[in-house]
């Protein structure tokens, strides 16, 4: 994921974006495009002192206006003491048990699949799906998403961050765009494989 973009967005720009990055329409809201392709809005907000996530949906199902209509709903929550995130999880149970989050290889396999057209070509489809096979899947396969964390990214990464430079970094956006997904549909708040994993992978020096 590319720095935060810092400019009030509208329903064009929004429509046109499908460089990877994240785009802020300002006061935390932000247009998520990911390295898959997959699009998406997501509230930043300081809740118990940390820094949370909150998805509010895939695009185009929900559109700008809708999207800073629930970003301004999670703000008066956040402003009144509530986490909008443990809501929405009360809420669901209440409504219905609790639908049961996916194993890392389920949501990767479902991020290929609805991504699938976006790849330039065949073989990088293919090798987008082997990377996350071959690396990935061995240690965070059978786990829930939001049951991983920084340490099991990085123990996927280090051994190779040195020896495979190029391969490594494209496994970590992999990995990233992944939790990206997982976040746009409240299967976890936090992306294992963000910017704070950085200080702990060691320095490659540029060629």
């Amino acid at each position: 994921m590319a720095n935060v973009k810092h400019a009030l967005l509208t329903a064009g720009k929004v429509k046109a974006l499908t460089t990877p990055g994240a785009y802020s329409d300002g006061e935390g809201l932000e247009f998520r495009v990911s390295t898959a392709g997959a699009r998406s809005w997501v509230l930043r907000a300081t809740i118990g002192g940390k820094r949370k996530s909150i998805g509010l949906g895939g695009y185009p199902s929900v559109g700008l206006a809708e999207a800073r209509r629930l970003a301004e709903k999670h703000r008066q929550s956040v402003r009144a003491g509530v986490d909008p995130v443990a809501a929405k999880r009360e809420a669901r149970k209440e409504a219905k048990p609790e639908p049961t989050v996916p194993t890392f290889k389920a949501l990767t396999l479902e991020v290929h699949k609805v991504n699938e057209v976006r790849f330039n070509n065949a073989k990088h489809c293919k090798n987008w799906l082997q990377r996350a096979e071959k690396y990935a899947f061995p240690t965070l396969g059978d786990l829930p998403v939001d049951k991983i964390g920084r340490q099991d990214v990085l123990a996927i990464l280090k051994p190779i961050w040195t020896e495979k430079p190029e391969t490594a970094r494209r496994l970590r956006r992999i990995i990233r765009s992944i939790f990206e997904w997982g976040i746009a549909n409240d299967y976890l708040a936090i992306n294992p494989a963000g910017e704070s994993i950085s200080p702990s992978l060691p320095v490659v020096a540029l060629q």
